[in-house]
């Protein structure tokens, strides 16, 4: 379950301030730590720092570690095709029309017809959309050690996202059309269907003189006059009848309802839809003084105001396009992320299970662990009504298998290095996506919201941490990591006709969802480590915790889904014994890389 926010706001870029707030949450916990000190019946020795990412340890038997961290990830840039893009350069286009909006070709043919120019394009102008996302993210874990050489545990994570928004449509006023006045205002309304009404009588009426004229040519007076222009009379009919349809697609009659958007008020479209007007009106007062006919009196129809960023909100967010999207503007989402259940097999440790011989490291030593991971899809994915996606779920919400082998080599009392790869595999499942009508283009229609097979890519996460003991209480780590996923798989084809899409038979494959979904990434980073556990052992401390800080970014990045981030991450680990003998548990793998991006 999750709870998303929107509003309107302003673009920026989130401050390092992010950190502090982090810091400040979990020395909210350091009262829980003292609280729960009476119950440490025991404290064993391990060695003297432990790494805020170790994955080649067990806790002894009988320890529970409970662990919190707050993290912080940070982006606003994405790698894709010629390097770098601002988040939310999909969404911004030169000119938004009938390419990235099918549903109004007929709207932009009708407007042909009226202006008489088969070249003219409509467009709502340009759009210019950035975005900066914040996803803070709360894992909680509870460990167990089994025996000295297995760990269980569960992980849950509390995630929060915030995406910062700076939407500008039309910003160079390129638009030549806008919100059909006619919508909102009666009597816009009821001067574009006085204009209709008007061109079907003043047809109506000069069609009827001259078939009664030609049928008797004594009938009236004018006959004579009216019949020896009768091929005229019938070429303005057809030509007026026809006018008067395009009319009624765009701007609306009586008996249909308004278009969506028409011309604006000052365009070239507009002017020229007058001058029509004009033209054709003169024509029947022509006939009209031969016969007396009602005439074309109406001054009309009414044109549009340029789009504003509130008219480009109700086009996003409302059916009258057919987006019925998410509107584009500043939005948070939080709730559960993906649980993740694992358990941590100790391979191989050349300490032989010997505590005291972790807290006096010396020569050369060797352990190794693999560690086993089920993971339940119960975050939010992102909602498909979703423009600005990346990010704007609390998880994949897919259920996936992992396994985790992970090494740490040891020389002397001071220097160690850990070399961890993860693979994880999701599982199949089925949810409801929007299929693009065409890759690259994002403003998908809500009729392309469709049930797709879903089996996103396989990912490969090789880690490579250096780390060193200053004393008993601090130690630094450097991060490396290479991360490789393999592109996401989507199935489903759908076949849909006109009454579906307003426009014309559509076929949605769901296999363009995977489209430069294949990524590769580098990250550096590095971390320090405060931690009691070894001073507890020798007396010096009383309650056995470590504090780690982690900084990570992106140093590279390929494919067209990795964003450059910032990653901040401050974590707490708290020891207990419930029973067992009296050696200090050892540092444990973290919670199998829920609380890292």
């Amino acid at each position: 379950m999750c709870r998303k926010i929107t509003g309107r706001g302003t673009f920026h870029h989130s401050g390092r301030t992010d950190i502090i707030l982090s810091i400040r949450s979990l020395r909210a916990a350091l009262p829980l730590v003292a609280a729960l000190t009476p119950l440490v019946a025991h404290i064993a020795a391990a060695q003297a720092v432990s790494d805020p990412g170790d994955e080649a340890r067990t806790l002894p038997a009988g320890v529970i570690r409970f662990d919190i961290s707050e993290s912080d990830t940070r982006y606003n840039l994405r790698y894709g095709a010629n390097g770098l893009h601002p988040l939310g350069s999909d969404l911004s286009v030169d000119t938004l029309g009938a390419l990235q909006l099918p549903v109004l070709a007929p709207v932009q043919t009708a407007v042909q017809g009226l202006v008489g120019d088969p070249t003219y394009r409509l467009t709502l102008g340009d759009m210019t959309v950035q975005s900066s996302t914040r996803v803070a993210t709360t894992p909680i874990t509870l460990e167990f050690g089994v025996t000295h050489w297995l760990t269980v545990r569960a992980t849950a994570p509390l995630v929060r996202t915030t995406n910062e928004v700076f939407f500008n449509p039309n910003a160079h006023l390129t638009g030549n059309v806008g919100l059909n006045p006619a919508l909102g205002f009666a009597a816009a309304r009821d001067t574009d269907a006085a204009l209709y009404n008007e061109f079907v009588m003043a047809g109506g009426t000069l069609g009827s003189d001259l078939v009664a004229c030609q049928a008797n040519p004594g009938s009236a007076s004018y006959c004579a006059g009216l019949l020896a222009q009768q091929s005229a009379a019938q070429a303005l009919i057809a030509q007026s009848g026809g006018f008067a349809s395009n009319l009624a697609r765009v701007y609306g009659a009586p008996t249909a309802l308004p278009g969506g958007v028409v011309p604006t008020q000052n365009s070239a479209a507009q002017r020229a839809i007058v001058s029509r007007i004009a033209a054709f009106a003169a024509m029947y007062a022509h006939f009209d003084s031969l016969t007396g006919g009602p005439g074309i009196a109406t001054v009309g129809p009414i044109g549009a105001a340029p789009v504003a960023w509130n008219d480009a909100q109700t086009i996003i967010a409302s059916g009258l396009l057919g987006l019925s999207a998410d509107s584009i503007q500043r939005s948070t989402q939080s709730g559960i992320g993906d649980i993740d259940l694992s358990a941590t097999l100790q391979l191989f440790d050349s300490f032989r299970g010997h505590e005291s011989e972790r807290v006096h490291p010396h020569g050369f030593n060797l352990r190794t662990a693999v560690t086993g991971v089920y993971r339940l899809g119960t975050g939010s994915p992102t909602d498909p009504g979703a423009l600005l996606g990346l990010g704007a779920g609390t998880g994949s919400g897919a259920s996936a298998i992992g396994v985790h082998s992970a090494t740490d080599v040891l020389i002397g009392p001071h220097f160690w290095a850990s070399i961890v790869a993860r693979l994880t595999t999701p599982m199949t499942d089925h949810l409801t996506l929007r299929i693009p009508l065409d890759a690259g283009n994002v403003y998908t229609p809500e009729f392309a919201e469709q049930a797709v097979t879903r089996t996103l890519g396989q990912l490969l996460d090789v880690e490579v941490d250096p780390h060193y003991s200053l004393t008993d209480y601090f130690g630094f780590t450097l991060h490396y990591r290479y991360l490789r996923k393999s592109a996401d798989r989507y199935t489903g084809t759908f076949q849909l006709d006109s009454a579906a899409t307003g426009y014309g038979p559509v076929t949605l494959d769901a296999g363009l969802l995977g489209a430069g979904t294949a990524t590769t990434e580098t990250r550096l980073g590095l971390g320090i480590t405060y931690s009691t556990v070894a001073a507890s052992v020798r007396g010096h401390s009383r309650i056995p915790f470590d504090i780690s800080y982690v900084h990570e970014q992106t140093a590279t990045g390929s494919g067209d889904y990795v964003p450059r981030i910032g990653y901040d991450e401050v974590r707490l680990r708290l020891y207990i014994r419930l029973f067992g003998g009296t050696h200090a548990p050892a540092a444990s793998p973290p919670p199998s890389d829920t609380s890292r991006p």
